[in-house]
C-alpha cells in the first residue's frame, strides 16, 4: 500500500509540475551528478565575466526527525492532495509512539509528533515535499538555491557589494523559513566558499546565520568543501571523493 501511495502522490506532483527546478534528490532524471553538471555550468559562464561565487552550504540538524506531522499535512493539503490520501498519510504518521529507558526503568510511551520515518518507501517523497517551497524564499534575482534531500547550497554572482547584500538578505529569508516550518539550522556546520577565476578579483566578504538564541554567527569561510561527494576548491577544481 505504502508503495502506491507514493506512486499516486509522485504522479500527482509530476503532472502538476509541483517541484521546484532546482529540487534533486530522490527523483527520476534528478541525480547528483546531474545536479553538479547544471551548477558548475552556470558557475563558469557567471565566472567568465569577472567577479566571483559566493556559495553558502547549509546544513539542517537531523532533518528527517524533525519534520512535524502537522505541518507536513498542511503542505500536502495546500497542494490538493485527495482527502482519502491525506488521511491514510496521516495514520501513517501518527500511529507511532516510543519511550525512554534509564537504569532499567521505562518512561511512559509517547506520541511521536514529527520525523519521517526512514528507510520507508513514502518518506524520502514527504521529505522532499515538505522542503520543495524553500527555493521560493529567493526573491533577489541571481541568487539560486539548489536541494538536494537535506543538502542545500545557497549562491549568487558576485560583483558588487550591492551583490553581496542580496545573498545576505536571502540568507536569512532561509533562516526565517526554518524558522517557521520548524526545522533547525546547524550553525556551526554552514560554511561558505568564494569561487573565482581570478585571485586577484577577490572581494572579501562576510555572511551570517541568526543561531538559536537570535545572535549573528559569522559563517566560516572555507578554501574547499565537499558537495555531493565531489571535493571542490576555491579555484573551481574538484577531485571525486
Amino acid at each position: 500500500m505504502e508503495s502506491v501511495i507514493r506512486d499516486h502522490i509522485m504522479i500527482f506532483f509530476l503532472d502538476n509540475d509541483f517541484f521546484r527546478n532546482t529540487q534533486y534528490g530522490f527523483l527520476k532524471g534528478r541525480s547528483t551528478v546531474l545536479q553538479l553538471l547544471s551548477i558548475i555550468d552556470e558557475w563558469t559562464t557567471n565566472l567568465d565575466s569577472g567577479g566571483q561565487i559566493d556559495c553558502i552550504y547549509m546544513d539542517f540538524e537531523k532533518a528527517f526527525d524533525k519534520v512535524p506531522h502537522r505541518r507536513l499535512i498542511s503542505k500536502l493539503q495546500a497542494c490538493g492532495i485527495h482527502s482519502k490520501i491525506l488521511l491514510w498519510i496521516t495514520d501513517f504518521l501518527d500511529e507511532r509512539q516510543f519511550r525512554v529507558t534509564f537504569n532499567g526503568k521505562f518512561s511512559l510511551w509517547h506520541d511521536v509528533l514529527s520525523g519521517i520515518p526512514q528507510g520507508s518507501i513514502l518518506g524520502p517523497l514527504l521529505f522532499i515535499i515538505y522542503t520543495n517551497d524553500l527555493p521560493d524564499v529567493c526573491n533577489n534575482l541571481h541568487t539560486k538555491l539548489y536541494i538536494y534531500a537535506d543538502d542545500n547550497k545557497l549562491y549568487r554572482h558576485i560583483c558588487s557589494r550591492e551583490d553581496q547584500d542580496k545573498l545576505q538578505n536571502d540568507t536569512h529569508r532561509v533562516t526565517d523559513w526554518a524558522s517557521e516550518w520548524l526545522l533547525k539550522l546547524n550553525v556551526d556546520k554552514c560554511c561558505r566558499i568564494s569561487y573565482m577565476a581570478n585571485v586577484n578579483s577577490l572581494c572579501n566578504t562576510q555572511y551570517y546565520i541568526e543561531d538559536s538564541r537570535q545572535d549573528n554567527h559569522e559563517l566560516i569561510k572555507v578554501d574547499s568543501v565537499s558537495d555531493l561527494g565531489v571535493r571542490f576548491d576555491f579555484k573551481l577544481f574538484f577531485w571525486i571523493m
